[in-house]
Formats: C-alpha cells, sequence, structure tokens
C-alpha cells in the first residue's frame, strides 16, 4: 500500500501537470498501471496484453495510451529531466545511442544498421540520448529517434504517413540530434555537467565544435591518430599554425605516462595516462576555423596506454573544462570512465522494465512509450535513494 501510494504521487507529480482536466484521472490511472506493469510485474515481454493480463486492466486501454492518448510527451520527459537532474546531481551528461531489435520492417525508423546489442548489422530502431550519470544511478533526459536515409520522405512517404512521422523529422546524423537534445535539457535551465561521448561522437570535429560553441565542457572520446599541434600562444592569424601537425598518438609517445585509477562496475582498473595541451590541426579543424574567424581550438588531450602493448594508446580523449586552468589527470579519467555507467541505465531501462517491448509502430506511440519507461526508471531510482538502508547480515 506505500508503495502504491508513492507511485500514485509521483504520476501526480510528473504527469498530471499541464495536462487537459477532462480525461485526466483516468489517464492518470492508466499512467500508474503502465508504470506498476514495468516495474512490478515478471512477464517476459512487457507488452500492453502481458502488463494487463497481470494488473487485470484492460489491453485496449494500455494500447491507446501509448498510441492514441492526446497527451504530450515532451512536457512529461522534461518534467523527468528536471527531477532526475535534482536527485542525481550528475557527474556528467553521456552523449550516446542504443538500439531496439525488430523483426518486421513496419516500426517507425526500423533498417538494417550497426547494433552493439546484436554484435554487428540487424533489422533495428536507434535513439540517441544525453543521459545524467551520477552515484544514484543513470537516467536520460532527453530522446531523439534515428531515422535512417530509407526513411526520408522521398524513400518511404507511404510509411512515414503511417507511421504519423511529422513531416520536418527527415534523416540527421546522430551527433546532430544529440546537440538537438543537449539543447532541449539547457532549456530547461539546468546546470550542465561536462560532456561525455564516445568515439562515434567525439571523433566529428562539428560535434566538437558545437558543444564549445554553447559553452560546454567535455570529455570526447577520438580516434587516435586525430591531427593536433603542440599548444602556444595564438599568432596574429586568427586560425593559421605554423609547424606541421602530427597524429595524437605521436605527439603523446614522448610525455610522462602516470599510472591512474578508476573504478567500474567490474571493480577497479588501474592503467597508465598521459595529458598534454594541444590545438586540434589538420585540415578539417582548419576549414572549421577558417569559416568562423576563430583559432585553432585549444583542448587537452588524454591517451591512456595499452598495458600489454605499451608502445600503442589504448584510448584517445579531446577535453575542454571552461574555467579551468589545468584540470587534473585524475578528474579526466574519471569523466573519461564516466560514460560508462550510460550502460547500467541502458541495461536496467531493456532488462528489468521493458523499454524494446514495445509493439507499436507509430512515431508517437514510440516517444511516449520511452517517456512511460524513463519515467519509471526515475521513480525506482528515487525508491531506492530515499528507502532505509538495513544493515548487512554479519
Amino acid at each position: 500500500r506505500a508503495l502504491n501510494a508513492e507511485l500514485d504521487g509521483f504520476v501526480g507529480e510528473v504527469f498530471v501537470p499541464g495536462q487537459p482536466v477532462r480525461g485526466a484521472q483516468r489517464r492518470a490511472e492508466l499512467w500508474g498501471h503502465h508504470l506498476r506493469g514495468s516495474l512490478l510485474t515478471d512477464v517476459k515481454r512487457k507488452t500492453a496484453t502481458g502488463m494487463g493480463r497481470v494488473l487485470g486492466v484492460s489491453t485496449q486501454s494500455l494500447n491507446h495510451l501509448v498510441t492514441d492518448s492526446p497527451w504530450e510527451w515532451g512536457p512529461v520527459q522534461n518534467r523527468v529531466a528536471v527531477r532526475a537532474q535534482r536527485l542525481l546531481r550528475p557527474v556528467a551528461w553521456a552523449v550516446d545511442d542504443t538500439t531496439f531489435l525488430k523483426d518486421g520492417h513496419d516500426s517507425v525508423g526500423v533498417a538494417r544498421q550497426h547494433s552493439g546489442r546484436a554484435g554487428g548489422q540487424a533489422n533495428c530502431q536507434a535513439a540517441v540520448s544525453v543521459t545524467a550519470c551520477g552515484k544514484a544511478g543513470a537516467i536520460p533526459l532527453a530522446w531523439r529517434l534515428f531515422l535512417p536515409k530509407s526513411w526520408n520522405p522521398e524513400v518511404s512517404a507511404e510509411r512515414r504517413l503511417t507511421c504519423r512521422v511529422p513531416e520536418d523529422e527527415v534523416h540527421r546524423r546522430k551527433w546532430e540530434l544529440a546537440l538537438d537534445a543537449l539543447d532541449e535539457v539547457l532549456g530547461l535551465g539546468l546546470e550542465p555537467p561536462p560532456v561525455v561521448a564516445d568515439r562515434d561522437y567525439g571523433r566529428a570535429g562539428e560535434f566538437r565544435d558545437g558543444l564549445a560553441r554553447r559553452g560546454l565542457g567535455f570529455v570526447v572520446q577520438v580516434n587516435s591518430d586525430v591531427s593536433v599541434l603542440p599548444w602556444r600562444a595564438e599568432p596574429d592569424t586568427p586560425w593559421a599554425r605554423e609547424g606541421k601537425h602530427v597524429p595524437a598518438a605521436e605527439l603523446a609517445a614522448g610525455a610522462s605516462r602516470v599510472p591512474v585509477s578508476w573504478h567500474t562496475g567490474e571493480g577497479e582498473r588501474v592503467a597508465d595516462f598521459s595529458l598534454l595541451r594541444v590545438r586540434e590541426a589538420g585540415i578539417p579543424a582548419r576549414q572549421r576555423a577558417s569559416r568562423a574567424g576563430t583559432a585553432l581550438p585549444d583542448r587537452w588531450l588524454l591517451v591512456q596506454w595499452d598495458n600489454e602493448k605499451p608502445a600503442a594508446p589504448a584510448h584517445a580523449w579531446l577535453a575542454r573544462l571552461p574555467g579551468v586552468a589545468r584540470p587534473t589527470l585524475q578528474r579526466l579519467v574519471r569523466l573519461a570512465k564516466t560514460r560508462w555507467a550510460v550502460e547500467t541505465g541502458y541495461r536496467e531501462l531493456k532488462d528489468t522494465l521493458g523499454i524494446d517491448h514495445f509493439e507499436g509502430r507509430t512515431w508517437p506511440g514510440w516517444h511516449r512509450h520511452v517517456t512511460l519507461v524513463t519515467a519509471a526508471l526515475l521513480f525506482l531510482t528515487e525508491h531506492r535513494a530515499h528507502a532505509p538502508k538495513h544493515a548487512a547480515p554479519a
């Protein structure tokens, strides 16, 4: 009874504000049923049919709530984001993407594309998220469904109409979706921690520039052969540089190496790291700086060395932390490794709450579903954080 009361209060605070009075009470009941189904049922697939059977609720009503009910998911996701930020006090916002495996070809955004879950090419949907990562957990603050080029209007007009895809939603690169999601979150007035991202995002110079233009700090993974120059004061010409740019791995080869430890879900790890101040270089960086009339970007280069092959970098990151004259190596390493916390959030969303069990096909249905399941993750994380801690048995 106490848990049900807690969940009812959560639904009232997160879902009901701003909703039309007419029908709000019935929808509030269904929102509560959907969250209970995600959180408390042990059905193999948390579909409307499976959850409805266990909860004793109409399958048709649960389906309607997600696919056809008029409630807007955006305001709900925004309230989830504000509440998650307050709860987690995140050390980083992680930009990442995940996939949802599908059997057919009619679900919105589905195509044959890379899936880490499948270990290669698979028929799936892909979505980009900005996730708050803190000690109490990892919760997505915003989602963007990725539309492959095969879903553009000139190719899939009929499928788009059937799936109710908005006219202005077309294929965009994932790093563009990530910047768009960050803009949404920043628009809520949240205080941004540094952004972390893997190589799929970090190696895009336009993505790094976009983060810098927004005044965001970041630690993003890049290829170890990214072109850099040793840092020094800028010459009179705002973007030109003297000297020849070199791969990051080559420049870091002669730098000092310091062992640094960090924690993962599997325990403590230790590796050697090097830290250098550099400027991004190479033709793409020069072209971007030239178009903008700015200097080549000032960055920190973090390199992790392979313990088994000391001459080879295992990973490399470019970092920018505004207002910090010289970040500590320990802080940069911990930020770089924080990105993996997002995998914990994804795993709980999928394995525990059923975010990839949605059987609907439409654009609105997909967004309402992920919003509901993300809200369930927020409730679960809040409950864990506030529940009394019991002493472990001797």
